[in-house]
């Protein structure tokens, strides 16, 4: 005969009681943490197995703390080392995870009607012993939803720029009617985090974009092409456009091996390179195809996108050593949506370049209180006397534009 939970071993009980709990708290959370963080914990119910009975450690153990401190501060100080070395250990336990693929996978975007629709099945689970009327309410609920989701009319006529707040770096996604993506930058790489990681793929999963078809390294600075190897590592790319320079790091080592391993269609292009992507024309204005000066940040692409009658303009690092190439492309040059170039550095952003592009929108991606000094307020105020409105990303977070061909509405993500 078999067994039954109540008569098994006391440590059989505990760590089932365990495993149903984390297993309750895994099935009633996951719809809410995969809509709102895209990411799915992939070995969350086992490794609460461990975190719960030290989180319960953690806690008694913090009681003991306080109460002891009370009576004797230093013998309170002694017992909070065993508190303080499992939170450690935790801390550590989760990266180790994440390094081994076991932390959490991505996921990519959905309907927030999904959600409703994982809880109205769950709640029919839950409510099969109820009465015929109010299973009837449960199924015909499920069954609208269904029906709702199937014919919403989701927009894939428009053209979606988003400039991502990647700190003191740079890093947008252009998003065309078919589904092309393109990526321009993808932010810095230090030992204390990688913006690829970290930033831009939790954005491309959320918006449930699998490839890159296009990754634009607009000059090969840390801040603009660190976090390219890890996209390269975890997403299919299948072109990338380079600008004409020997300039040699790490990462642009990186970047060129993981290109070639993957048979990555790698391109150095300049000015006069255009082309035509799905109603979307690209047109470069800068660099030369060969190298004007041993300034990395004035080897940028100055790059123009169009579609329909709405511009954005990409300008890099360049500094005002840049202009004379470029300013003689004169309305050719002017955009709506603008990149502001070298995240609003003194060295860039002069007043003849301002009025050439003539802007409606500037955006600065930069990082709050960097060690540059960046946006400098002579710059903005140069964009304040144009009539023009800077958007910082380190006061707004992400921005995002959207065009119908005819003009680039702003659309506010944090209720998109």
């Amino acid at each position: 005969t078999g067994v039954s939970v109540r008569e098994a071993p006391k440590i059989i009980q505990y760590f089932s009681g365990l495993l149903l709990v984390s297993f309750a708290a895994f099935i009633g959370t996951v719809p809410l943490t995969t809509y709102h963080f895209g990411m799915l914990p992939l070995w969350g119910i086992l490794v609460n197995l461990v975190v719960i009975p030290v989180i319960g450690l953690v806690v008694i153990s913090s009681f003991v703390v306080i109460l002891t401190s009370l009576v004797w501060a230093p013998l309170g100080k002694l017992y909070a080392e065993f508190p303080d070395l499992l939170i450690r250990w935790m801390n550590s336990l989760l990266p180790v995870l994440e390094r081994e693929g076991l932390g959490a996978m991505q996921i990519p975007d959905y309907h927030w009607g999904i959600v409703f629709l994982v809880y109205g099945v769950l709640a029919a689970i839950l409510g099969w012993r109820y009465d015929i009327t109010k299973r009837v309410v449960l199924f015909g609920g499920l069954i609208s939803v269904n029906l709702w989701l199937v014919l919403y009319p989701g927009d894939k006529k428009n053209v979606r720029v988003t400039f991502l707040d990647v700190g003191q770096g740079d890093a947008a996604v252009i998003e065309l009617p078919d589904e092309t993506t393109l990526l321009v930058d993808a932010g810095i790489r230090t030992t204390s985090g990688d913006r690829g990681q970290e930033v831009v793929v939790p954005y491309l999963n959320r918006r449930g974009i699998s490839d890159v078809d296009i990754a634009v390294l607009s000059h090969p600075h840390n801040d603009h092409v660190g976090g390219f190897p890890w996209i390269l590592r975890h997403f299919r790319v299948r072109e990338i456009w380079d600008t004409h320079h020997t300039y040699s790091t790490k990462v642009m080592g990186e970047i060129r091996s993981l290109a070639d391993s993957q048979r990555t269609v790698y391109r150095q292009i300049s000015a006069g390179f255009d082309t035509l992507i799905q109603g979307a024309r690209f047109t470069t204005f800068f660099p030369m195809s060969k190298n004007l000066t041993e300034n990395i940040n004035n080897h940028s692409f100055v790059q123009q996108m169009e579609f329909g009658q709405t511009d954005v303009l990409w300008t890099g690092d360049i500094e005002h050593e840049v202009d004379p190439y470029i300013l003689h492309y004169d309305t050719l040059l002017r955009a709506d949506l603008l990149k502001v170039p070298h995240h609003g550095s003194i060295t860039s952003s002069t007043l003849p370049l301002i009025k050439a592009i003539d802007p409606k929108y500037a955006v600065v991606s930069v990082g709050e209180g960097n060690k540059f000094d960046h946006p400098s307020e002579v710059v903005l105020d140069r964009y304040r006397t144009s009539g023009i409105s800077p958007i910082l990303t380190m006061e707004t977070g992400a921005v995002v534009f959207e065009s119908d061909r005819k003009k680039w509405t702003r659309i506010d993500w944090r209720n998109d």
